[in-house]
């Protein structure tokens, strides 16, 4: 339900700003890889955390993903 999605990413959120790595590999065969990780889960990441968006090539995980470009947010 919408209601539960929104519960996943806000505990989602809270876990990624104490993260130093994170590599997403959600991927759907024949479709646009499903959205993960938010713009401003990325905001508050510390400085120097990565994400690895494998699926990148489909869209990414990740908001900011751009496909075969290293994207730097935030330092």
């Amino acid at each position: 339900t919408p209601e539960e999605q929104a519960e996943q990413q806000k505990r989602l959120g809270e876990h990624v700003r104490n993260i130093d790595v994170i590599v997403t590999t959600a991927a759907i065969p024949g479709r646009r890889a499903p959205r993960i990780i938010t713009t401003a889960m990325v905001e508050g990441m510390k400085p120097g955390a990565v994400i690895v968006d494998l699926p990148a090539e489909t869209g990414g995980n990740c908001e900011l993903t751009v496909a075969g470009e290293t994207v730097v947010r935030n330092g």
